[in-house]
């Protein structure tokens, strides 16, 4: 009798087991749907702190004060308060695939603005350029969220449970890894000849926004949800956007997660953005600006 159990139980098992196989299954596309959020993010990244490397040359470029440099940094802050609730909420709503769509099509407009801004006749008329080149900023800036805030929905919804960790860090890193190489670039190449080197370091940052978009297009196709979902948590109830807000309002721990985290990454951005205008004033070069930014 024994034996006879143990084999009822194990032929109950391999029943389970079958049909968690057919249930749950990943998809080959995935790996596209990361590589090409994560290029928007890295390019986003780049667009973000584009001018904050090269306060001086840009001054002089656009023909505008150091303050109004820094408002090429600040408007994402600004764009992150006023877009950060409203592209979560889209996310959960109209769904991941419009989301990325939605801020590669601005993050590419934008980045096309900013070449203009440094081309062509308008590059004559320096106070047009410099609002052409903020118009495009604050565009690029609009898309920001949507890129910062996918990652999540992207392993929850597309990878498997295993997955889902290395999938999330490696298009949430993207964006970090885009103002590494931004801060490497702006300072070597616009080291002599700001007027020429400028528009060179505009285009560059506007081909990969290009590219992204280019193959965002193909989430047109692919959609925000495969067909069979990944695993069971994929399957499984989604709170409502304004219900998990008011849940997390009413807990005392997010609200001191919130703090903490809230005050040191002010102080980390600001640092990014402000630290080679200090640095500057001390004589220090863009390369050895760069160097010191890199230990941040």
């Amino acid at each position: 009798m024994v034996k006879y159990g143990s084999e009822l139980e194990g032929a109950a098992n391999t029943s389970i087991i079958t049909d968690h196989d057919q249930k749950y299954r990943t998809y080959h596309r995935r790996w596209y749907m990361l590589f090409s959020l994560s290029l928007l993010s890295l390019s986003n990244g780049m667009m973000w702190l584009t001018y904050a490397p090269i306060p001086n040359e840009t001054a002089t470029f656009y023909d505008i004060s150091l303050s109004q440099v820094d408002m090429f940094s600040i408007s994402y802050f600004i764009a992150s308060l006023l877009i950060g609730f409203v592209a979560i909420w889209l996310i959960e709503r109209a769904g991941l695939r419009f989301a990325v769509l939605f801020g590669a099509f601005m993050n590419f407009l934008g980045a096309s603005l900013r070449v203009v801004s440094a081309v062509g006749a308008v590059r004559h008329y320096h106070h047009l350029a410099f609002i052409v080149a903020m118009a495009g900023q604050v565009l690029t800036a609009i898309a920001q969220p949507f890129f910062l805030y996918s990652p999540t929905k992207l392993s929850a919804s597309w990878f498997s449970e295993q997955q889902r960790a290395i999938a999330t860090m490696f298009a949430s890193m993207a964006n970090p890894i885009g103002i590494a190489v931004i801060y490497v670039l702006a300072p070597n190449l616009v080291d002599t000849e700001p007027d020429k080197q400028i528009p060179k370091l505009l285009w560059v940052c506007a081909i990969l926004a290009g590219g992204g978009f280019v193959m965002s297009l193909a989430w047109l196709l692919l959609g925000s949800k495969p067909p069979t979902p990944p695993a069971p948590c994929a399957d499984g109830y989604k709170m409502p956007f304004l219900k998990g807000l008011k849940q997390v309002a009413c807990t005392r721990s997010f609200w001191f997660l919130l703090t903490i985290w809230g005050c040191g990454s002010g102080l980390f951005n600001g640092l990014l953005t402000l630290l080679p205008q200090f640095l500057c004033s001390y004589g220090y070069s863009g390369v050895s600006q760069m160097y010191t930014r890199h230990m941040l």
